[in-house]
């Protein structure tokens, strides 16, 4: 941004103007772009811990057995 505001100091007000705004619009754009992605990669990183951490399939049986081996209080 330093760059364009150098920049359209130079240039005759309307011009100036019009290339702030779409120097605006085009940084907000890439840091809405960047946002979406954290988020997807946290929920993907969430659901595939989630996976990991929930017994299925065969390791079900081996799981419940070790929980009912627990004393209970």
């Amino acid at each position: 941004m330093e760059g364009v505001i150098t920049a359209a100091r130079e240039l005759p007000a309307k011009v100036a103007e019009d290339v702030m705004t779409a120097a605006k619009e085009a940084c907000t754009n890439g840091l809405n772009t960047i946002r979406l992605a954290c988020a997807a990669i946290i929920v993907l990183t969430m659901l595939r811990n989630r996976r990991a951490a929930t017994p299925s399939g065969e390791d079900a049986p081996q799981a419940k057995a070790a929980e009912d081996s627990l004393p209970t209080a």
